[in-house]
C-alpha cells in the first residue's frame, strides 16, 4: 500500500457544512469538528454522533483535554481571547465558557498564531517565540 492511498473511513451525510471552521481529534481517536452553518460541535466515533453548543461563533480552533473534561476554544470572529470550558460528553454538553489568559513562565502573552493538534498546543507569541503546551485538564 502506497503512503498515499487513502481510504474514506467515514463521509458527512448529515451536517449542513458550507465551511469547517475547525477540526481536531480526542485521545479516543474519535473526530470533533465546529462548523458553518449550525455553530454546533460534532464528535463522531464514526458511528455515532454526539452534537454539542457552544458559546462562542466563528471558533477557528479548538483543544479536547487530554481527559476529554475540558475543551479549549478559540475567541471567534474579532475575538483573540481564549475560553475553557467544561466538557461533558455523556451529557452532549459544552458549558459556559471562561476567558483564560495564556502564559509562558508566568508572563501572560499575546498569541500571533497558534496550531492545536489533539490535547496538544503550538503557539507563536508576538514577541515570535515558538512555545508548546501539552492540555492535559
Amino acid at each position: 500500500m502506497d503512503l498515499f492511498d487513502g481510504h474514506i473511513i467515514w463521509q458527512n451525510k448529515k451536517y449542513d457544512i458550507c465551511d469547517c471552521y475547525a477540526i481536531n481529534i480526542d485521545t479516543s481517536n474519535r473526530l470533533w469538528f465546529y462548523y458553518y452553518t449550525d455553530f454546533e460541535m460534532v464528535c463522531t466515533d464514526f458511528h455515532s454522533d454526539i452534537v454539542m453548543h457552544t458559546d462562542v461563533n466563528g471558533c477557528s480552533g479548538f483543544a479536547i483535554s487530554e481527559t476529554q473534561r475540558k475543551i479549549l476554544l478559540s475567541g471567534g470572529y474579532n475575538d483573540d481571547s481564549f475560553y475553557l470550558c467544561d466538557l461533558i460528553i455523556q451529557q452532549a454538553k459544552i458549558g459556559k465558557k471562561q476567558e483564560v489568559q495564556i502564559r509562558v513562565e508566568q508572563e501572560a502573552v499575546k498569541i500571533k498564531e497558534y496550531h492545536f493538534g489533539g490535547s496538544k498546543l503550538l503557539f507563536l507569541t508576538e514577541n515570535e517565540e515558538l512555545c508548546g503546551y501539552h492540555f492535559l485538564g
